[in-house]
């Protein structure tokens, strides 16, 4: 079981930090991430995302559902800015999609990895 409220902590105690500004989601796929979870999305070496698929338990105790006829969120990303903040935000299959399309376009354009 998911403690939600450990994550709003989190998010309460950076403030100002790493996680200033951010959901309680953003703390808890944070979590994740450190505990090697999550795919590895990326553009060169310098912009790496970390994804997660979000499960019906993830989408309830966040409430990360939105409008899920037009939009259902299916993933989520993390990724950490070059001052080391941590950001996060829900993802469609789409723009998941999109993001790895980008991904792989990139990475053969510039033969870095």
């Amino acid at each position: 079981m998911i403690d939600k409220k450990e994550y709003e902590k989190m998010v309460a105690d950076s403030t100002p930090g790493k996680f200033e500004g951010e959901n309680p989601e953003t703390a808890y796929y944070y979590d994740a991430m450190m505990n090697g979870d999550g795919e590895i999305v990326c553009f060169g070496e310098n912009e790496v995302y970390t994804v997660f698929e979000i499960s019906e338990e993830e989408k309830d105790v966040f409430d990360l559902h939105f409008d899920m006829e037009k939009n259902p969120v299916d993933y989520f990303s993390i990724w950490i800015s070059e001052q080391g903040f941590v950001n996060g935000r829900p993802m469609t299959k789409t723009m998941y999609d999109e993001l790895v399309e980008e991904s792989e376009k990139y990475n053969e354009e510039n033969e870095e990895f």
